[in-house]
This record gives C-alpha cells, structure tokens and sequence, in this order.
C-alpha cells in the first residue's frame, strides 16, 4: 500500500464505484418489491384500489408494461456488468471463493433455484401468462447481494476489470450496441407475443405505453444514483471540514 492518504483516496474511489454500480439494483429491487405489495394489496381491497392508472391491477396495461420495463431494465443491468466485469461468474463458481458461506449461498440459489425458475417462467410467459412478480424480486435481489461480493477488492483482479478496457472506445461502442439491442430484441418479442394474445391493435397499445414507462424508469434509476453519490461526496465534505478548520 501507499500513503495513508493515497489509500484514502482509493477506498473513496472504490465506494463511489460501488455506489455507481449497485444503486441501480438498490432502486430495481425495491420497485418490484413495491409491486408485489401493492398487487397484493389490491388484490385484498379491490374496492380502495378502484379507478387510478391500474399500476398494481394484475394484467392491466400499465402493470404489464412496468413489469417488462423491470424485466429489460435488469437484463440491460446483466449485460452492463458482463461488459465490464466479463468473468464475474469465476467469483461463484471458482473453487477458491466457494469456501466463503455467503458466496457459495449465492451460487447454490442461482444454479438450484434462480436459474430453473426464470426458465420455466419465460416459457410460460411466452404462451400468455405473466413471468411472476417474485421472480423478478428475487432475481434483483440476487445480483443486489452479489455485487457486493463481486466489488470486493480482493475479487476484483479475477473479474476481468480493467481500467484501460474501461477508456477504450471500442469497449463502449461495443457495449452500447448491445445495451440498445436487448431492449430493440425484446421489444420485438414483446410485440409478436401481443399480436397473438391481444392482435395487432392491443400490441401496438402496449409498445406506446411500454415507450413511455421504460426511460422513465431509467431516470428514476439515474436520479437516485445520482443522488447516491452527491450524498457521499457531502458526508466526505462534512468529516473533512472540521478537520481543516482545526488550528
């Protein structure tokens, strides 16, 4: 290690980071776990949830377009740390880190249960039923707990980060296009799937809706990071002042 204060400055580098990368999950978790309370509640009182847009109405519009904003929003979320991250799943599946409890809970719930489930739901969704609101929850909040595993430091040299791969603009150009086609993908598979459900009309309803939801969760996702990070940058303020006001 260097100085003392070359090291504080790499531990609040690396928080920002982190901070950067998980808030996202943070707001997604906590958004369909939102969702699973109100359809529950609804569901319970129609009468209270009567009228309104239909957000927590299982099957109305509204709620199926979040639901496959949710679903885009976390798959665009994968491919981002795939893209910068390429050999995260080493941290879950290489011998040397499965003697960690936490990490070897993590991998045995995604091969066991994570991974069956979503499949089996993905194939239901296909033939007209919803992909289920705990699923998405705990898919969010999987990748939630293992980005902390993964933002270790002592993880991170066996991932595949790299800073020069980071500035690259052949990495970004790359990792936009496909950040833009899992949304274009899926928007189509979302549509073929309506006009068999619902006809062209019904499809063409739900794409419009779908446009209008999908960058508005975006920008709740960004605003809260940002946020996140103005927070920690003032609390970083607020411990250094009073130091630099001391005779």
């Amino acid at each position: 290690s260097g100085s003392p204060a070359s090291d504080l400055r790499s531990l609040r580098r690396q928080a920002r980071r982190q901070i950067v990368l998980t808030t996202p999950l943070v707001v997604l978790t906590l958004a369909n776990t939102a969702m699973i309370l109100g359809e529950h509640y609804c569901g319970n009182r129609p009468d209270v949830c009567v009228g309104g847009t239909g957000m927590f109405k299982v099957g109305s519009r509204v709620n199926r377009s979040l639901r496959f904003s949710f679903l885009v929003t976390q798959l665009q979320l994968l491919t981002a740390w795939t893209s910068f991250f390429p050999r995260w799943d080493k941290v879950f599946i290489g011998l040397p880190y499965r003697r960690c409890f936490f990490t070897s809970a993590l991998s045995l719930t995604m091969q066991l249960f994570l991974v069956p489930t979503l499949i089996t739901r993905c194939a239901l969704w296909m033939v007209g039923l919803n992909i289920g609101g705990l699923t998405m929850t705990g898919w969010s909040l999987w990748f939630l707990l293992a980005s902390f595993v993964i933002m270790r430091p002592s993880n991170i040299p066996h991932l595949g980060f790299s800073f020069d791969a980071v500035r690259d603009d052949s990495t970004w150009r790359s990792f936009s296009t496909l950040f833009k086609c899992t949304s274009v993908i899926w928007g189509v598979i979302w549509v073929f799937r309506e006009c068999l459900q619902q006809g062209l009309a019904g499809a063409q309803k739900d794409l419009i809706s779908i446009t209008v939801v999908s960058p508005l969760v975006w920008s709740v996702i960004w605003v809260a990071t940002f946020m996140a990070v103005s927070a920690s940058r003032m609390a970083r303020g607020a411990r250094v002042a009073p130091a630099l006001a001391a005779p």
